[in-house]
């Protein structure tokens, strides 16, 4: 049962109206809402205060959040944007209290398009979204300035994939659950480059170093160190390193680890969007 204040009238409980009007209601769950209804229902420009202090204001449609409004908690998080039945929906840009930030497309309550989310650090995902993970093609971009560019599936790296260094370097290659895991190659300006097989972020095989102007050398790697030097690969006999692994440059180059900045999560679908960002380790 709901106590209803419509203009000068005052009722004991919500009673379904023809017409438009403005008024204030108090629900039995310690909620307030006060703006425009339709036909006994929120519909138009109105505010409601939750029994948890949380407070939407915005759009209503047949008493539900629909259109563009704002949500904002008590620990001062946020939404901002497009809503469809108590649900984001279209464009919105969501706040934590944390100090996360998220901007993009949602579906359904969930992020879902193209979207940045930012950490608290600086870090940043730059990218496609798909219920909620990043998936698809995006850009992470640690707070040194070091990028992933490439393929996401379920919120990881999987797939083809570009890690840029700060010092220059990069690594081309293939990922699988957000590591090293296939053939790649790394550059390291002025150096040539390596090229052969990870396993899960560790050397694994032959690695051939290629130097312009100079002969390819072959190296053995197993379990990320490199084991045995096989000498060079005479110039007229060059074929290509072997399918499965190629050559060195400094080990430190190629066995760089790094953690990944949690991943977001989804927010929830009810009315209030969720909470904050996590996700598993990655190294590269």
């Amino acid at each position: 049962m709901a106590s209803c204040i419509v203009g000068p009238l005052r009722t004991r409980n919500a009673i379904k109206q023809t017409r438009e009007y403005k008024g204030l209601i108090e629900y039995e769950d310690g909620s307030v809402y006060e703006g425009h209804f339709a036909e006994g229902k929120a519909h138009g420009k109105g505010r409601k205060i939750f029994a948890t202090l949380d407070i939407y204001e915005g759009n209503f449609e047949d008493g539900v959040s629909s259109g563009k409004g704002k949500y904002t908690r008590p620990d001062g998080g946020y939404y901002d944007g497009e809503w469809k039945s108590n649900k984001q929906e279209g464009h919105g840009v969501e706040s934590l209290a944390e100090g996360e930030k998220y901007e993009g497309s949602y579906k359904n309550g969930l992020k879902d398009g193209t979207g940045v989310y930012t950490w608290k650090n600086g870090s940043k995902y730059d990218g496609q979204f798909v219920e909620g993970r990043q998936e698809g093609r995006g850009v992470y971009t640690w707070a040194n300035g070091k990028k992933h560019d490439g393929e996401w599936l379920n919120g990881r790296e999987n797939g083809n994939g570009t890690i840029y260094y700060p010092d220059g370097k990069r690594f081309e290659g293939v990922f699988k659950d957000g590591k090293k895991n296939g053939p790649g190659k790394v550059f390291t300006p002025g150096e040539g480059h390596i090229e052969g097989t990870w396993v899960n972020n560790k050397q694994e095989g032959v690695f051939v170093w290629k130097v312009e102007g100079q002969p390819a050398k072959q190296y053995e790697w197993k379990n990320g160190v490199m084991v045995k030097e096989l000498g060079e690969i005479p110039a007229s006999a060059a074929p290509a390193a072997p399918a499965a692994v190629p050559a060195p440059a400094p080990a430190a180059t190629i066995q760089e680890v790094k953690k990944l900045e949690p991943a977001p999560v989804q927010p929830a679908a009810p009315v209030a969007p969720t909470t904050a960002a996590v996700a598993p380790e990655a190294k590269h």
